[in-house]
C-alpha cells in the first residue's frame, strides 16, 4: 500500500501541478494521489437522503404585493427562483473542486456560511435556498482533520500522524480563500484531488470554511441536491450578522423533507 513518505509531500504535489505538469503527472504526483487513496476511506462519511444544505446567491427579484383592502401595493423582494439557485451545466466556471466547463454543485452546512462564502458585503440582499439530498451521498470528510495541518515537532512525523497531518494540509488547500486576481493554476491541486475522488466512486468533498464553524461541500453531480425552500435575507453588518426575514420566501411542494 502506498503510503506518505514526508510532510513536504503535498507541497510538492501542488507545486508540480501549478508550475511543472499538470495533464501528465510526475511520478511523485502519482505517488502522491495513490497515498490518499489508499487512506481514504476512514475519512468516507454517509449523508442520508432529505440531508439538507445551503445555497445562497446575491441578488433578488424585485416585485409588488397588495398590503391592504383598498389596493395599496409595497414593493417587496422575492427570491430568484429555483433554476436560478443552481449552477449553469454548460457553463461552470472554474472553482476549487471542478475545471472550467465541468461544473460541481456547491453548498454549505450552515445558512450563514454560504452566504459568507459568496462574498456578500454590508447591506447585501441575498436569496438563501435550502436544498435537499436527492439521494444517500457517499462523501469524503477531509474536515476530521483541520486541526492537523501545523506540525511543531523536531522531527518528521510517521504512520498515522504524518497521514493525518497530511490530510489536514488538504483541507486547508480546498479551505483557502482564492479570488478571482489569483492564478487559475491555484485550483489545479484540489481540482485534481476532486477528479480523483469522483474516479474513486465518492459523490462530492467536504472541506472547512474559512468563515466560521460551518464547512462546505462540493458535490460532483448537480442532481445529488435539489432546492426545498428559499427565503431574501439581508446582511446587516460586516461581521455577517443577517436579517434573515428581509424578504419573502418560497416552498416547492414537491420537495418530500420527511
Amino acid at each position: 500500500m502506498t503510503v506518505f513518505t514526508s510532510l513536504d509531500d503535498y507541497r510538492r504535489f501542488a507545486h508540480s501541478l501549478r508550475s511543472e505538469r499538470r495533464f501528465v503527472h510526475a511520478k511523485h504526483v502519482r505517488s502522491f494521489l495513490d497515498a490518499v487513496a489508499a487512506s481514504v476511506t476512514p475519512r468516507v462519511e454517509i449523508l442520508v437522503r432529505n440531508t439538507r444544505f445551503w445555497r445562497a446567491q446575491i441578488g433578488s427579484i424585485p416585485g409588488e404585493v397588495v398590503i391592504d383592502a383598498s389596493g395599496d401595493t409595497a414593493t417587496v423582494d422575492f427570491p430568484l427562483k429555483p433554476e436560478r439557485m443552481m449552477p449553469l451545466p454548460t457553463r461552470a466556471r472554474e472553482n476549487r473542486a471542478n475545471p472550467h466547463g465541468i461544473p460541481a454543485l456547491y453548498v454549505a452546512s450552515h445558512r450563514d456560511t454560504a452566504i459568507a462564502e459568496i462574498g456578500a458585503r454590508k447591506h447585501s440582499i441575498v436569496t438563501v435556498a435550502s436544498l435537499l439530498a436527492t439521494r444517500d451521498l457517499s462523501i469524503v470528510n477531509a474536515t476530521l482533520e483541520t486541526d492537523h495541518n501545523l506540525w511543531l515537532g523536531n522531527e518528521e512525523p510517521e504512520g498515522e500522524v504524518l497521514e493525518r497531518m497530511v490530510w489536514g494540509q488538504i483541507d486547508y488547500a480546498f479551505m483557502r480563500p482564492v479570488t478571482r486576481a489569483d492564478d487559475a493554476a491555484d485550483y489545479a491541486p484540489t481540482q485534481v484531488l476532486a477528479e480523483l475522488f469522483r474516479q474513486l466512486g465518492y459523490d462530492g468533498v467536504a472541506y472547512a470554511s474559512s468563515y466560521g464553524e460551518g464547512h462546505n461541500v462540493a458535490l460532483f453531480d448537480l442532481e445529488s441536491a435539489r432546492v426545498e425552500a428559499a427565503q431574501v435575507s439581508r446582511v446587516t453588518d460586516m461581521k455577517l450578522t443577517v436579517n434573515h426575514e428581509y424578504g419573502e420566501s418560497y416552498r416547492i411542494p414537491h420537495v418530500d423533507s420527511q
